[in-house]
């Protein structure tokens, strides 16, 4: 027996060009119609049967029984050894083929004249190449398969950097080398206040399920403001606005502001629904801002790098982010004078900071100016046994009518408790 080669069979494609290879082998050896025919439909049956059991490997090879050339084909199914049930059908259809052994090995033979000769060497290679030259249908099938596993591991990539990051890699605008510029950035740094103590009773489940709801809600809002967020450290979140897309050193300073207030009002919002399962001290952010010169690119090593920002600018922001109140926003003076008409704010004790020779202007916010729509839409309570935050910009005609009557209700049940 001399083997030709094995046809891999795992998908449509593949089987519909291993069926043409085996046609075309068989017209190489000169099969007439009938007997190529019948033997097509038993490769097809038995193929398909394999399909239906995670796949089939089909080995071909040249065989001589009473110097009459055939074919021989064996079956070797990915599920089972043997052929499976109904197999014996096909076989015992048509005339023209045998089957015997396991796995199944299906034999065809051209009956031709004792004086016929084997083939020759030539002949056996060129039916080899035959079988082995993948075809486009092959081709294009492996394609779509590596397009779908790059797809697969560029979406899982993504998930580990930020959108500009990722976005400025693959479209080929940054190059992954070690190499970094200096650029006027406005930096975002923010953590939870005395997170270990607040945290230090709870279950691990319970702290995990916490941190990733808040994580995931603050990430969101900065997506939507186009920050590129440089990393997480444990509960504090470092991110900047400038690179690798700015739409100029004022519209990020006003975008990274906008952040900030859009975060801590969905503090507010989420203050109220940890309290309902259970979480006795809801978290409270400091933020801190500041616009100035850093350093920023690719650091690490050829093998290891990460996309980050450092100089003194970046220490700034995290020492303001210490000092701002709990719920607060502390900014420098050169991020409060980019944004002055969107919020006011009280000017606090001047800073020193490691690394930066000036006096630090820090200016808390008080209030928002940018809108009547953001101007006193939360409305607090807080008094033992009490914390009460009320949206007002969800309040409008029957919601406003429905959150009066509820907080009716509450009172008069107030009034009757002993």
């Amino acid at each position: 027996m001399t083997a030709l080669g094995t046809l891999s069979v795992a998908h449509a494609d593949a089987f519909n060009e291993s069926r043409r290879k085996i046609m075309n082998l068989a017209d190489a050896l000169g099969f007439d119609h009938i007997a190529s025919a019948r033997l097509g439909t038993v490769f097809s049956e038995l193929t398909r049967l394999g399909l239906k059991t995670g796949g089939v490997e089909v080995e071909a090879a040249l065989e001589t029984r009473d110097n009459r050339p055939g074919l021989a084909l064996r079956f070797a199914y990915k599920e089972k050894t043997a052929a499976p049930p109904g197999a014996a059908r096909f076989f015992n259809a048509f005339n023209a083929v045998e089957a015997y052994g396991a796995p199944t090995i299906l034999s065809a033979f051209k009956h031709l004249p004792q004086y016929d000769l084997r083939p020759s060497p030539a002949f056996i290679e060129a039916q080899r190449a035959m079988l082995a030259r993948p075809s486009r249908e092959e081709l294009l099938h492996d394609l779509r398969g590596k397009n779908e596993m790059l797809q697969g591991l560029s979406a899982k990539l993504a998930k580990y950097l930020s959108p500009q990051v990722y976005s400025s890699i693959f479209s080929g605008d940054k190059d992954v080398t070690l190499s970094t510029e200096r650029k006027k950035l406005t930096v975002f740094f923010s953590d939870i206040v005395s997170f270990t103590q607040t945290t230090d009773d709870m279950q691990p489940e319970d702290l995990t399920w916490l941190l990733n709801t808040y994580l995931t809600e603050m990430s969101g809002i900065a997506l939507a403001y186009g920050a590129t967020v440089d990393k997480f450290i444990g509960d504090a979140m470092l991110m900047f606005f400038g690179d690798p897309q700015t739409l100029g050193v004022e519209q990020d300073a006003r975008a990274c502001l906008g952040m900030a207030l859009a975060m801590q009002r969905r503090m507010a919002e989420l203050e109220t629904q940890w309290l309902a399962k259970g979480i006795q001290n809801p978290l409270r952010m400091r933020i801190g801002i500041n616009t100035g010169y850093c350093n920023v690119g690719n650091f690490g090593s050829t093998e290891r790098m990460d996309y980050t920002i450092i100089g003194g600018e970046v220490n700034l922001a995290a020492r303001l982010e210490a000092s701002a109140d709990p719920g607060g926003i502390l900014m420098s003076y050169e991020t409060y004078a980019l944004v002055q008409d969107m919020v006011a704010a009280e000017e606090r004790e001047p800073l020193q900071v490691k690394g930066i020779r000036r006096s630090v202007r820090p200016f808390a916010v008080t209030s928002i100016l940018g809108g009547d729509q953001d101007r006193g839409r939360y409305l607090k309570a807080e008094r033992d046994g009490l914390n009460l935050v009320v949206d007002t910009a969800k309040m409008t005609g029957e919601a406003r009518l429905g959150a009066i009557a509820e907080l009716t209700r509450l009172v008069e049940e107030l009034r009757l408790l002993p």
